[in-house]
């Protein structure tokens, strides 16, 4: 498969058609780029610069695409799964915003989930195949730049650092220390399928690899911690490489007890994580308690399993002024229960779609997709609405591979 950017032109494909896909794939790989740079948006709503150029690599994609497919699923009852659950999750944050809530916020929520689980997955399974491997670099080298700001400011430059984090937590170009980690954490299996299918070079991945974990480290979110350990378990578990999560485990143990013995410990681990780990207890966690309580405010705001209060009106509603930092619980109050079993379905669908690829096809790229969905379902516990498109596109990028891609080189452990 050609990685070029610039590949030779298809078949029966006249120059202008040539010129326009490529085009295209420049915008769409800029925009995978600049996905996870959240402070780059227009103005106060949440249309961020990647947004931009998803929406001008549309008109060229959508003239110059070869391909049945209008979703990243091979399967025609995977897709049928997966705008069921959007039209669910849609439909009840519409019902119930007419019903109970502000038509205009109701017009920006939907809009913004129809976006991050339609038009984007559309756009990158409609590019064609010899750009695939070029986009996932691109985001990979765009996460990378992420994580490297926060951690060239929050180590080297600690006053302009303080632009970028909260409460000493470095957020980086996300605005948000959690979503720093958990993006971080989506990321990984990505990351971890490109080096075992060997699409990337390693030089870049070692470099992307360091400082993604000192994006995590300096962050210092829990929340963002687990999603990167249950991402990292679940893809060497199901490529039966248990020994190498042992073998990378002592390696990372060796190399952070040698840079804490050198340098010391980062102030803000210190105070924040260290602390609850010695207590073993996860309710000694600096503001669990009010995200509890937040989402337990949310569960008595529910008046009808049907009908909720309209979108973005339980932030409003709300004593503490915030939204409840879980996206099934937030759903369920501002959707009712078909907007939440709507999103879950989504999650569903990706985790069918990996699991058929890696039964019966591709292991690496079915247990990297596998193990990005329950990142982002456990990043959701401890998240208001997921529906911002940084969430969304590392998955997208490896579900739109499965397919088109010859399978993996990687021997099936049953095998060996």
């Amino acid at each position: 498969m050609d990685t070029r950017l610039f590949a030779p032109a298809e078949p029966h494909s006249t120059p202008m058609l040539t010129l326009l896909q490529r085009a295209g794939v420049v915008c769409l790989v800029a925009g995978t780029f600049f996905s996870t740079f959240r402070d780059l948006r227009m103005g106060q709503v949440n249309f961020l610069l990647s947004d931009l150029f998803f929406v001008l690599a549309g008109p060229a994609l959508l003239l110059t695409f070869r391909t049945e497919r209008i979703l990243p699923f091979a399967s025609p009852r995977v897709r049928l799964a997966w705008f069921t659950g959007t039209l669910m999750l849609t439909f009840g944050l519409t019902v119930s915003t007419l019903v109970n809530g502000d038509s205009l916020r109701g017009i920006i929520v939907v809009g913004q989930y129809l976006f991050a689980l339609l038009v984007l997955p559309g756009l990158l399974a409609i590019a064609p195949p010899w750009s695939r491997r070029l986009l996932g670099r691109s985001y990979l080298l765009g996460i990378g730049v992420v994580s490297a700001i926060g951690v060239v400011l929050y180590f080297l430059f600690p006053l302009q650092a303080r632009v970028y984090s909260f409460g000493g937590r470095m957020a980086s170009l996300l605005g948000d220390p959690n979503a720093f980690s958990k993006v971080i954490g989506i990321s990984v299996p990505l990351l971890l399928a490109m080096i075992v299918r060997e699409e990337i070079p390693r030089i870049m991945a070692g470099v992307v690899g360091v400082f993604c974990l000192g994006g995590v480290l300096v962050a210092a979110s829990f929340s963002g911690l687990a999603a990167n350990l249950v991402a990292f378990v679940i893809f060497f578990a199901l490529l039966g490489r248990m020994k190498e999560i042992l073998r990378l485990s002592l390696v990372l143990l060796v190399l952070g007890s040698a840079y804490f013995y050198t340098f010391g410990m980062p102030d803000i681990v210190e105070r924040r994580i260290v602390p609850v780990l010695m207590a073993r207890d996860l309710s000694a966690a600096p503001n669990f308690d009010s995200r509890l309580s937040g989402v337990t405010e949310a569960l008595r705001m529910v008046r009808s399993p049907l009908i909720g209060v309209g979108a973005d009106d339980f932030r409003l509603m709300s004593n503490m002024g915030k939204l409840a930092h879980n996206t099934v619980v937030l759903l369920q109050v501002e959707g009712g229960v078909g907007a939440s079993l709507g999103w879950l379905l989504c999650i569903g669908v990706m985790v069918w779609a990996s699991w058929i690829a890696w039964r019966s096809r591709d292991r690496v790229l079915g247990a990297a997709s596998m193990a990005t969905a329950a990142a982002i379902f456990v990043s959701a516990l401890a998240n208001s609405h997921m529906y911002s498109r940084f969430w969304y596109v590392s998955v997208f990028l490896l579900l739109s591979q499965l397919g088109h891609d010859p399978p993996s080189r990687l021997p099936d452990p049953e095998d060996a």
